[in-house]
């Protein structure tokens, strides 16, 4: 999975003002994504990301990536390169992402590996996973070095900041993190997840401070 940080759209890169210079480390996740992954039979490549940004449109991160990956060279097979075009942050990446790969195969993945920036691992491994409660020895977060690099106040940020909030509400459904998806959510979108996999539905319902403790369908799996 790779979790979106912004829209491609007429040849260049619509993103926050500080994710800027990171546009070649985005670029490196999608090359990274496809070079190593698309000609794997066993594989699944999932771009995610919603209609996150009023000022271009009822464009989705997701499909602007597979539009940045063509601009790139690449030409993403549809059959093994998937959009999905509803997460408004993280979590959602996580959650949605899975959901979006049942649609398509019928099952879960038996491995899931998440394309990301170093500062961000552990609010991915330490925080969404442990909220879907989705085996650590079937996780990988793997790092793309960045050829920018990052920031001490952008660690700071992360630490202090984004990891406490998802640690406080794992399911993001209080402010600050409920503020931001609406933000995150111009055109009003709602997802369909909850009925395309039953068996997560607790997961998209779940709201407080504590884990989940429902039946998954990766218990003990």
């Amino acid at each position: 999975m790779v979790p979106g940080h912004g829209v491609f759209i007429d040849g260049k890169w619509d993103v926050a003002h500080w994710l800027r210079r990171f546009v070649p480390d985005i670029e490196e996740q999608i090359r990274v994504a496809i070079k190593e992954y698309a000609s794997s039979e066993d594989a699944l490549i999932v771009f995610s990301g919603g209609q996150t940004h009023q000022e271009v449109g009822r464009v989705s991160e997701a499909e602007s990536y597979i539009d940045a990956a063509k601009a790139m060279g690449f030409k993403p097979d549809p059959k093994i390169i998937l959009a999905e075009d509803f997460a408004r942050d993280s979590f959602e990446n996580v959650l949605f992402s899975l959901c979006r790969f049942r649609q398509v195969t019928g099952t879960y993945p038996e491995k899931y590996v998440v394309l990301g920036f170093g500062f961000k691992q552990e609010r991915f491994v330490n925080e969404h996973r442990r909220a879907i409660r989705f085996p650590l020895e079937r996780f990988e977060y793997r790092e793309i070095p960045e050829r920018t690099l990052e920031t001490e106040e952008q660690v700071n940020l992360e630490r202090k900041g984004t990891i406490p909030q998802f640690r406080a509400d794992p399911y993001g459904c209080k402010p600050p993190l409920s503020t931001k998806k609406i933000e995150r959510n111009p055109f009003h979108q709602v997802h369909s997840y909850e009925s395309a996999c039953p068996e997560m539905a607790g997961l998209f319902r779940a709201c407080g401070s504590q884990v989940y403790k429902g039946p998954l369908p990766w218990d003990n799996n």
